[in-house]
């Protein structure tokens, strides 16, 4: 999933991987908050940036960054 289809014209499956990461990431969130937010990468970085010490700026990048294989981790990591 690249970061450019969740900016512009995304799909539904990329538009319901931003609810999952964020579920992911903020295990607590409610979904009935997130369904509000209608799978906007920025309204539930708002919503999130309440409950947490990051800036929606971050909590944005998280929620739009590009998947990572396993292999990738291998090679950045060793």
């Amino acid at each position: 999933m690249a970061v450019a289809t969740l900016h512009g014209g995304s799909t539904g499956s990329d538009r319901a991987a931003v609810d999952r990461r964020a579920l992911a990431l903020w295990p607590g969130l409610s979904r009935q908050a997130l369904t509000r937010c209608g799978h906007d990468p920025r309204r539930i970085a708002a919503l999130v940036s309440r409950r947490t010490s990051l800036s929606p700026e971050s909590i944005y990048l998280l929620l739009t960054m590009p998947d990572v294989a396993e292999s990738e981790t291998i090679i950045w990591f060793g």
